[in-house]
């Protein structure tokens, strides 16, 4: 059936009409490669540069801190491998790493493979029922070893927001201690900037104000285009005081592109998109931000009163944008499909995992029990959302749970 209503944006959002307007004369018209002399060459060269200035202004750092990437996923292997194999030049055999619980996909397999072959050891730091990275369990896993940090700001399943500022505080407090006189002969020059700290910032760009690298305290930022109104296809690494140089090594090796760190042609109408999205998305933001609040009260009530024995499995620490909800008594892919019949688009989870659908290790790390876990639909949405989306959704709301 036709899709008339779309609560998935978590897992990507449509194309801004601005942003694809801007990105159109860079298919075939300003085609040039960056890398070229000529002026078309040079053209798509400017583009490049403008929209990782756009990006860098917003986000506060130096224009040199902004790697372009193909996905958040390859953004978050590079913060992980590239601090690795930087790490090791510096003198660790065995870098070790802390990641969340219930990070994305895309960290916790790669830190389970590169474990897997030897290249470091790791550990989960746990949260609490509510999903928050516990504090006082990320103090006691920091050792001398420790390389990476790596919490999300935002978890893409449930919405809920971290500590990320004092996250940032403890591990800086950490790194405080190594250079104190008592401690300075244990540790090389190089070792003194470690931990760092990484956040995969996919789901808090334009949905939190605090998105800053250097005010939260964080050394590297995941970034994507596509939950933003933006296009697929591209996202960014970002660094915050300390120049990519000092953090990571080169992920791909080839031309000269990206500082060298990534190399690769420059996907021109996807970064110009992502740039334009992001300009877009800081003007809409407060306006948009009290559309969703209003939606997902909405949705709130309405669930409520047609399925009673609704559990709602995003706290209070969320954001708007996302709500999950476990309906005991239904399997998620019936009522997946049930909406889908109905007309309207809604998720499990993850994406990433949807196909597949297995048990939300996110909500698994909360502590949810099987019959809560199994039974999850996540509803997202945002500032495109329109009221009759909503009307369709709670038509099939009604229809869906009418027989309790």
């Amino acid at each position: 059936m036709k899709c008339l209503a779309y609560f998935d944006c978590a897992a990507t959002t449509p194309v801004d009409p601005e942003v694809f307007l801007t990105m159109q004369p860079f298919f075939s018209e300003d085609f040039g490669n960056p890398g070229s002399l000529h002026a078309l060459g040079q053209k798509a060269q400017a583009a490049v540069d403008l929209s990782r200035k756009t990006i860098a202004d917003y986000l506060g750092v130096d224009f040199t801190n902004v790697i372009f990437m193909a996905s958040a996923s390859e953004a978050n292997s590079l913060a992980v491998k590239g601090v690795v194999a930087k790490a090791r030049t510096s003198g660790f055999e065995k870098p070790h790493l802390i990641v969340s619980k219930i990070e994305h996909r895309s960290i916790l397999n790669l830190a389970e493979d590169l474990a897997r072959l030897g290249e470091i050891s790791f550990d989960y730091v746990g949260v609490d029922a509510n999903g928050i990275v516990k504090v006082e369990s990320l103090k006691r896993l920091l050792r001398k070893e420790t390389v990476l940090v790596s919490v999300m700001q935002v978890n893409n399943e449930t919405g809920v927001i971290q500590p990320i500022k004092k996250l940032a505080r403890i591990i800086k407090e950490f790194r405080q201690e190594k250079i104190l006189v008592k401690n300075q002969s244990r540790f090389s020059v190089s070792e003194l900037q470690y931990p760092l700290f990484h956040t995969d910032s996919v789901q808090a760009l334009m949905h939190l104000e605090e998105i800053k690298p250097n005010e939260l305290g964080v050394d590297l930022m995941s970034l994507s285009s596509h939950k933003v109104y933006g296009p697929k296809g591209t996202a960014a690494l970002v660094s915050g005081n300390l120049s990519f140089s000092k953090l990571i090594s080169p992920y791909i090796v080839g031309g000269s592109q990206e500082f060298s760190f990534r190399s690769g042609t420059e996907n021109v109408p996807s970064i110009v998109g992502f740039a334009k999205a992001v300009e877009v998305g800081k003007e809409l933001h407060l306006s948009s931000q009290k559309m969703t609040e209003n939606i997902k009260a909405q949705m709130v009530k309405k669930i409520l009163k047609v399925f009673p024995k609704v559990v709602f499995n995003s706290p209070e620490t969320s954001i708007p944008e996302i709500l999950n909800a476990s309906f005991p008594g239904y399997q998620s892919e019936d009522l997946i499909y049930a909406f889908d019949k109905e007309g309207v688009a809604v998720s499990a989870g993850s994406a990433c995992e949807a196909r597949a659908l297995q048990i939300s290790h996110v909500l698994l790390a909360m502590g949810l029990p099987k019959e809560l876990t199994n039974s999850v639909i996540r509803f997202s949405f945002g500032r495109l959302t329109k009221k009759k989306e909503l009307d369709y959704l709670f038509g099939a709301l009604e229809k869906i749970f009418s027989k309790h």
